[in-house]
């Protein structure tokens, strides 16, 4: 069993550690985000059969 210490100890550590990882997917997705949309090469067809899906809500 742990001490009162050592459980407070472990338990920052942990939330500290989880804390950092998501910090970092986040910042890598919102990095990665750019090069995976092709905003370039969307015409007006496609943006306005997005309108049209979202309208009718087909989902």
């Amino acid at each position: 069993m742990l001490s009162k210490s050592a459980a407070r100890a472990f338990f920052l550590s942990g939330t500290l550690l989880f804390g950092a990882v998501f910090i970092w997917l986040t910042v890598d997705t919102f990095q990665r985000i750019p090069a995976q949309t092709n905003a370039g090469d969307l015409n007006e067809s496609v943006v306005r059969g997005k309108h049209i899906w979202e309208d009718n809500n087909c989902m």
